[in-house]
């Protein structure tokens, strides 16, 4: 590389970093050296054998192969493999999250819902500080709501407090929890701060799960629904009209209960496959107990279950409020009644949410209905897509990995390089008595050492051979722990409930909706879209990535032509024209392939959309319950909620 005045800074003295450490001499230097010019001078995101044996290891690994059902149980990566950053270890996962969501033997919370201060806390041993509990200052009951509403059957927030007094009128404040903890629950589903969510979320959503995961079933007074009729709805209109149901029988202090395989999109060779044919439990975790599900079914079977009755015609008129177990069809729904009923229960909370959805270059302000019904369909879309299941995990993975998984390749090979480069530019040794150590048993017992290290973290990505018998892998891993005195595993390795994958940022979720919707509402050209995404190029300078999701195989054509514009999607069946007709989509589209890249599209850091699109809602209402809630939404039409 030749350094003149129209040379990068930072890129020459990189260079004459590497140089030096060429002259003095070591192939992992030059290797550095060579990524340095090969890859950040050049502005490539990585080429080469090294990256192409890491993507073609990790999907061996994580069994990426497209005829791959079922993810692996469990996950063996080999010992010179680093974890894939972007990808997850969906069997493991999965078993944790079953695992977050036990009672205990006794029909105890878990931890996360019931918060407890750690032993010591608050008032001290004596139970004589503020907020001692009197018993060894453990602070055994200052973290439990008062009001334990849920164990006789009915439905009180854990916030019954709050939303009483502001019912009466009271203007004294409700009591603030006691000193020794902050009785706020962690659902291991929502991310960011609380001020990055809608108002209460984490209340909310542990509310919901100990309301539709009692300890019985059996005394519990179930709402029993079907899906609605895949023919009549779109994917995101059957999400959003159970959240309608979910806030019914909230209302009537039921738990709702989905009618067993009646969920007709799950009807698909991958969930035979996964033993969930027709049930919501193909794709996300199920938001009902199993426990109350098998009374469905017992009922079902001795024939006890009353027909579906319409709720403006029977249910409401307290026909079957008698019942233990109702079966309500979804038609006639007054929708806005019951959500803006369910969203009182906790009060006023949303009205405290900012507005954050721009259209037409300003803020659109939302009125107090369109605010509170937005809140709550929100906390019940998160509540009922809380946890992907671990097939939809898998194929999650794999859009991933086809959509960026050379470019983790390329991060990972980066992070080795500043490894290499961090070991070759140590300072000198200190002996005991102050003097350098330049040379010596102990500077030559170092330098092998750092050259283990730099050896082995090089040959992961020059060995081009990742596979559990190679020779230079196992060379490299035995090398790697020679040099730290012990093997340890890797903490990246290890599933965690509280994180998200790798993916590449900053990137732009962009939803497309255009064929049939335009019965329904204006449409917008892929150029217009695009016109938004290079405002957002103001704010956001280094947004180059779109995770683009759209009906129309035209729209995936006509991005081929931005070309300063990187666009991932996932594979999916599109129209190939122009149609009217709303069923001519669902013969296409895979409905596994559809959802996962929804919850990708809904960890994108912005959003462009149209409010009149169910799917484009869906994507902002897990947007506003994962921490994103401040990110910015760029509406392209309002539309209805």
């Amino acid at each position: 590389m030749t350094c003149d005045a129209g040379s990068h800074a930072i890129l020459c003295l990189a260079a004459r970093r590497c140089a030096r450490r060429i002259r003095r001499g070591g192939d992992a230097a030059r290797l550095a050296v060579r990524f340095v010019q090969q890859d950040r001078i050049d502005g490539r995101e990585g080429s080469g054998r090294e990256r192409n044996g890491a993507c073609d290891a990790w999907a061996d690994a994580y069994g990426l192969s497209p005829d791959s059902l079922l993810p692996p149980s469990p996950l063996a990566l080999p010992p010179s493999l680093p974890p894939a950053p972007h990808l997850e270890d969906c069997a493991a996962l999965t078993a944790l999250r079953q695992q977050a969501e036990q009672r205990g033997e006794g029909g105890e919370l878990p931890s996360w819902a019931d918060p407890q201060p750690a032993q010591g806390e608050g008032g001290g041993g004596d139970g004589g500080g503020d907020g001692g509990t009197g018993e060894g200052g453990s602070g055994g009951a200052c973290c439990r709501r008062a009001s334990p509403g849920f164990t006789n059957g009915e439905f009180k927030p854990s916030i019954a407090a709050t939303v009483a007094a502001a019912a009466e009128g009271s203007s004294a404040a409700p009591p603030p929890p006691p000193a020794c903890c902050e009785c706020v629950p962690q659902p291991p589903w929502v991310r960011g701060a609380d001020s990055d969510n809608l108002a209460l979320t984490r209340a909310v959503q542990r509310d919901l799960w100990e309301w539709q995961f009692p300890p019985s079933c059996a005394n519990r007074r179930l709402l029993v629904v079907p899906w609605p009729e895949d023919r009549s709805h779109g994917m995101g209109s059957q999400v959003h009209i159970m959240a309608v149901l979910l806030s019914v029988a909230l209302s009537s202090n039921r738990i709702l209960v989905p009618l067993p395989a009646s969920y007709g999109r799950a009807n698909t060779t991958d969930c035979h496959a996964t033993g969930h044919h027709s049930t919501w439990a193909c794709f996300f975790s199920p938001f009902a107990s199993p426990l109350c599900s098998q009374e469905v079914s017992l009922a079902l079977s001795a024939n006890q279950l009353l027909p579906c009755v319409v709720p403006a015609e029977g249910y409401r008129a307290g026909a079957a409020l008698a019942d233990r177990l109702v079966c309500v069809n979804t038609s006639s729904l007054d929708e806005l009644k019951y959500e803006a009923a369910a969203a009182s229960l906790w009060g006023d909370a949303y009205s405290t949410d900012p507005d954050v959805v721009e259209h037409r270059g300003e803020v659109l302000l939302e009125g107090t209905d369109d605010k509170k019904l937005h809140w709550w369909r929100a906390q019940a879309v998160r509540f009922m897509l809380r946890w992907p299941s671990a097939h939809l995990c898998h194929v999650i993975n794999r859009q991933r990995h086809t959509a960026y998984g050379m470019h983790a390749a390329n991060r990972i090979a980066r992070v080795t390089e500043l490894q290499v480069q961090l070991l070759h530019s140590l300072p000198p040794l200190t002996a005991t008595d102050g003097s350098r150590a330049d040379s010596g048993p102990a500077a030559a017992a170092a330098s092998a050492t750092a050259a283990a290290i730099a050896a082995a973290a090089a040959a992961r990505f020059t060995a081009h051979d990742f596979s559990a018998g190679s020779a230079s892998a196992a060379a490299a891993a035995a090398a790697a722990s020679a040099a730290s005195g012990a093997a340890s595993a890797s903490l990246s390795s290890l599933p965690s409930l509280a994180s998200e994958p790798y993916m590449v940022r900053p990137i732009v979720s962009m939803h497309v909706r255009q064929s049939d919707k335009r019965v329904e509402m204006g449409v917008w050209s892929f150029a217009a879209h695009m016109l938004f995404a290079a405002r957002l190029q103001r704010t956001h300078v280094d947004l180059k990535h779109v995770w683009l999701s759209t009906e129309m195989q035209s729209v995936i054509n006509e991005a081929a032509t931005f070309t300063d514009w990187t666009f991932l999607y996932a594979a999916n069946g599109r129209l190939p024209v122009d149609s009217l007709d709303p069923h001519a989509y669902d013969a296409l589209q895979s409905p596994t392939a559809s959802l996962a890249s929804l919850i990708i599209a809904s960890q994108c850091d912005v959003f462009i959309g149209s409010l009149g699109s169910n799917w484009s809602r869906l994507i902002n209402e897990l947007r506003a319950t994962n921490g994103r809630l401040h990110n910015g939404f760029v509406a392209m039409n309002t539309g209805e909620w």
